[in-house]
């Protein structure tokens, strides 16, 4: 099992800090970026294809700036919010300090002018004077 969950990775790393595109494989790599070529979510490549650009493709040829992974990249232990726990209160925040977004913290103010406020009549007669 372990053989069929290998096969069903295969990590590159950008290490520049330009994306890198892989002209044999159709794909740009961002940079500092991990992809896992093999996610079938949102890549369709073949085993033998990226093995293939390992040797003497893209890979190959960049493996300067682009390096294969053996292992998936791990997480780093450390502090990460999680906004499930944001409130979907106006203005009321998480633990964390985050404002909620299910609305905006601007304030909108419309002002009303009293010289622009003209009636549809006293607006076309003064159209109309304009034209003459």
């Amino acid at each position: 099992m372990s053989s069929n969950k290998q096969s069903d990775n295969f990590w590159v790393t950008n290490t520049s800090n330009r994306n890198v595109s892989l002209s044999d494989l159709a794909i740009n790599i961002p940079a500092y970026r991990t992809v896992n070529l093999m996610d079938k979510k949102h890549y369709k490549y073949t085993l033998d294809q990226l093995k293939k650009s390992e040797k003497s493709g893209s890979l190959f040829r960049k493996k300067s700036v682009i390096s294969v992974r053996k292992d998936s990249p791990e997480i780093p232990p450390g502090k990460y919010t999680d906004f499930s726990v944001v409130s979907r209160d106006y203005m009321t925040t998480s633990d964390e300090g985050i404002p909620s977004r299910s609305k905006s913290t601007l304030i909108i103010k419309e002002d009303k002018h009293e010289e622009l406020q003209v009636s549809d009549e006293d607006f076309a007669l003064g159209s109309v004077e304009l034209s003459d």
